[in-house]
């Protein structure tokens, strides 16, 4: 509507205007009606973002990563230095186990020698 408004005023100023230069006309104030849009969206309806704020919280997600990454490693390092203390621990009980039963094996020598 306000173009039509507009090219009725632009006809008598200017006289005739060809379909082409109407075609021109409608095209530039699309395009300008566009850009207001756009200049719209990003004054009220796009977040302005705080790159500033954004840096830190990636620094920040980065250093918890680093330190639980590093945790991580020296838990496999422990379970790594546990690992022949547990293998000495089995060997242990077994070796005790069969002591055990030698012990038993003597006992019962002796109760049938006497």
């Amino acid at each position: 509507m306000i173009i039509l408004n507009i090219l009725i005023i632009l006809v008598k100023r200017l006289g005739n205007l060809t379909e082409q230069s109407i075609q021109l006309f409608q095209k530039n104030y699309l395009y300008e009606k566009w850009e207001n849009y756009q200049i719209l969206l990003e004054k009220n309806m796009l977040e302005k973002l705080d790159i500033e704020v954004s840096i830190e919280k990636l620094i920040q997600h980065y250093n918890d990563l680093n330190r639980a990454y590093e945790a991580t490693v020296k838990a496999r390092k422990q379970l790594e230095m546990l690992n022949p203390i547990s293998e000495k621990g089995k060997i242990y009980l077994s070796e005790r186990e069969e002591k055990s039963k030698i012990s038993i094996s003597n006992q019962q020598i002796r109760y049938m020698g006497s």
